[in-house]
């Protein structure tokens, strides 16, 4: 018999087992092996998704009709946005408890007015895998009966990001306020796994739109520090509009604008932008690619939404008031 060890890039461990008997046999075996690690391949990936014993998620998103629908609140309740607090906890069953509180935005603070609700929801969750037309990743599900579905779905973009999925296993679109995605605040963690885009590269490189416009507000400080933009010390957070053109006849990158609260006063920042792709299907929009100092990049999650990269090419991670994702304004 002779055992071969292989370690994979990441950081995967495969045992590939190549035993000299016939070679009929031979084939079998190692095409047996061949499934059985495929399988549990993906068993294990969907395993570690909620594999810790405790994690909490946080975040502000938008109040859409949609999210009312799922957490059974009426469609007529004007709300601006919502604020949520998820906590996981493995203790031989895999359970959740999710703390949401909505209603009107108090003006210049990040609260809310008078009479804002409370919802409370509890109940297993699991993972799943999904392979749509527009859609192919691990899922975790928050499952009760306080759902008008039974279910709510999220998708992982790494160890500290989670971002929330409509029905249909797309991705939320948020405003220029809020956005769709929760941030890990229990710890600090490793983020250096690898990444992916949800939808294939094709969609992006055959969108027809001349330009995008894509708006958000994130936190301030660590992207401020990270970039060296010129920031107030006390500054929360930053609007950003961004204008992402194409030439109408190639449908190549060309032009981009970035109008942005601390340099309103100074104008817009403007240069030329390109595609990338990382780990083979992550796709990476890069604004002034040759210039690494003032360089900034982003995954793109798919049409209508973008996460801010640091300069490592790792996601940032929000707090429970802004997350680094921009959203596109009239989505496709």
């Amino acid at each position: 018999m002779r055992l071969m060890l292989i370690i994979l890039p990441n950081k995967t461990l495969s045992v590939l087992f190549c035993i000299r008997i016939s070679f009929k046999m031979k084939v079998t075996v190692l095409f047996a092996f061949a499934l059985l690690f495929a399988g549990n391949c993906r068993d294990n990936k969907g395993q570690n998704l909620l594999q810790e014993d405790y994690m909490q998620f946080s975040g502000s998103t938008p109040g859409d009709s949609i999210v009312k629908l799922i957490l059974g609140i009426p469609v007529t309740d004007s709300i601006d946005f919502m604020k949520w607090d998820l906590i996981f906890r493995n203790d031989g069953r895999q359970i959740f408890s999710l703390s949401i509180n909505y209603g009107l935005a108090r003006p210049n603070t990040s609260g809310f007015k008078e009479n804002a609700g409370i919802l409370t929801i509890k109940g297993e969750s699991k993972v799943t895998f999904k392979e749509l037309g527009h859609f192919k990743d691990e899922v975790i599900h928050l499952i009760s009966d306080s759902f008008t579905n039974d279910t709510l779905s999220l998708v992982k973009l790494d160890n500290s990001l989670l971002h929330i999925l409509n029905p249909d296993y797309r991705l939320m679109v948020g405003n220029g306020g809020w956005s769709y995605t929760l941030n890990r605040t229990d710890e600090s963690i490793d983020n250096s796994g690898s990444f992916h885009s949800l939808i294939p590269v094709d969609s992006i490189l055959s969108d027809s739109t001349f330009q995008m416009v894509f708006d958000g507000r994130t936190p301030c400080s660590e992207i401020a520090q990270t970039f060296g933009f010129s920031t107030n010390p006390d500054c929360l957070k930053l609007k950003w509009r961004i204008k992402l053109n194409w030439d109408p006849v190639t449908l190549k990158p060309t032009s981009y604008e970035i109008e942005r609260t601390d340099i309103r006063s100074t104008g817009s920042i403007t240069g030329n932008w390109t595609i990338t792709i990382l780990h083979g299907s992550a796709i990476i929009f890069r604004l002034d690619p040759d210039k690494p100092d003032k360089s900034i990049s982003f995954l793109v999650g798919d049409e209508n939404v973008l996460f801010f990269l640091d300069k490592n090419n790792r996601l940032f991670k929000g707090n429970k008031d802004f997350s680094y994702t921009v959203n596109r304004k009239n989505p496709v």
